[in-house]
């Protein structure tokens, strides 16, 4: 289980009137960073399959914090969740992995 996902089912939802709301829409690019981020690839693993520079993911992480109003990668991916910004597959593998979220 990569590190991300168990980091989310771990932690207990936040109530629904404290999680931010998208200050601004995403990019494609932004977006699909953000997929990568919640499969729990690294910043050089998106580099590598994006063919990007790493700096240039960095930068795309960078704006996704701030547009979630988040400082880590488990509040991204969890911010992004429940906006419905990404489905990582690894989130629909069992009941357990939507309840741990909050999700139904």
């Amino acid at each position: 289980m990569h590190l991300v996902a168990h980091a989310c089912r771990k932690a207990s939802p936040a109530p629904a009137q404290s999680l931010p709301r998208l200050i601004e829409p995403l990019t494609p690019r932004e977006l699909e960073v953000l997929d990568l981020v919640c499969d729990g690839d690294s910043n050089l693993e998106i580099s590598e399959r994006l063919g990007i520079g790493l700096s240039t993911v960095k930068y795309h992480v960078f704006q996704i914090y701030g547009k979630l109003g988040v400082a880590r990668r488990t509040q991204a991916v969890a911010i992004g969740i429940h906006l419905k910004l990404v489905q990582p597959a690894w989130l629909f593998d069992s009941p357990a992995g939507t309840a741990a979220i909050g999700i139904s």
